[in-house]
C-alpha cells in the first residue's frame, strides 16, 4: 500500500470514529490542541498523523491503533469489549511503574479463588 492509499485509509477511520464519537473535526482540534487545518487533512487523507498523534487519537477515542490504521479494523474492534477497552485506556494512562504494580496486582488477584473465574465459566465465555 503506497502513501497516499495509506492516508485515504487513516482518512476513512479517523470520519468513522469521529462519527460514532459524535465528533467533529473543530471539536478534535480544540480538545487535543491541534490545528484545524491539520486535522482536516488528516480526516481528507492528504496528511498522515505521526505515531505521536495517532497514539493521542487512540487515547482520545479509546481505540486502538488498529482501529485508526488498519484498512479493515471492525474485525480486530469486535475482540474487545468495552469493559477491556476502559481497562487498556486507564492503564496507559499510568506511570511505568503505575503499569508494573497494575499488572503485580491483577496477577495476585488472577491466582485468588475469590476473584478468578471457574475454569467453566472460562469456557462457556470462549465458545
Amino acid at each position: 500500500m503506497d502513501t497516499k492509499e495509506y492516508g485515504k485509509v487513516i482518512a476513512k477511520n479517523l470520519k468513522r470514529i469521529a462519527y460514532e464519537h459524535q465528533k467533529t473535526q473543530a471539536d478534535i482540534a480544540r480538545e487535543l490542541n491541534l490545528t484545524q487545518s491539520t486535522v482536516s487533512s488528516w480526516m481528507l487523507g492528504t496528511r498522515i498523523p505521526r505515531m505521536d498523534k495517532i497514539d493521542m487519537l487512540c487515547n482520545y477515542f479509546n481505540c486502538s491503533r488498529v482501529e485508526i490504521m488498519e484498512e479493515n479494523p471492525t474485525i480486530h474492534r469486535e475482540l474487545v469489549s468495552d469493559e477491556e477497552r476502559d481497562l487498556l485506556r486507564l492503564f496507559r494512562a499510568l506511570s511505568v511503574e503505575g503499569r508494573a504494580e497494575a499488572l503485580e496486582r491483577i496477577a495476585e488477584m488472577s491466582e485468588s479463588k475469590r476473584w478468578s473465574r471457574k475454569k467453566e465459566e472460562l469456557k462457556s465465555s470462549v465458545s
